[in-house]
């Protein structure tokens, strides 16, 4: 877009957070409400049916997630197509220790299992 198109792309890049967040919710309803369907799919043939009530909890939780996973994605895009690496790099940095810390609190200490993961 160009130094010169500066509204512009913040425009472009509003919007695109916003579908982000709109499909990350619609991901999450699809998987809260075909969840047990799209296991049984992928577990046929493959793994015991006892798999599925452990895999469905991961998948809900992973469904609540998918909205800030897409508006991250989208941001650090933006931000590397802004030229600047540094935002993302930090951004992603500072994700992984929350998500240690979170594990580690959560699994570790509390026994949450794949929920707290």
């Amino acid at each position: 877009m160009g130094v010169r198109n500066i509204l512009r792309a913040r425009r472009v890049v509003a919007s695109t957070l916003t579908m982000a967040a709109g499909i990350g919710v619609l991901v999450g309803i699809v998987l809260f409400l075909c969840g047990p369907a799209i296991m049984r799919v992928f577990v046929a043939g493959r793994a015991s049916e006892d798999v599925i009530p452990i895999a469905l909890e991961y998948v809900e939780v992973r469904a609540v997630g998918s909205v800030f996973s897409l508006v991250s994605i989208v941001a650090q895009a933006a931000c590397i197509g802004a030229r600047d690496s540094v935002s993302p790099l930090v951004g992603v940095g500072m994700q992984s220790l929350c998500n240690l810390a979170g594990d580690y609190l959560l699994v570790g200490v509390l026994g949450w299992g794949i929920r707290g993961a």
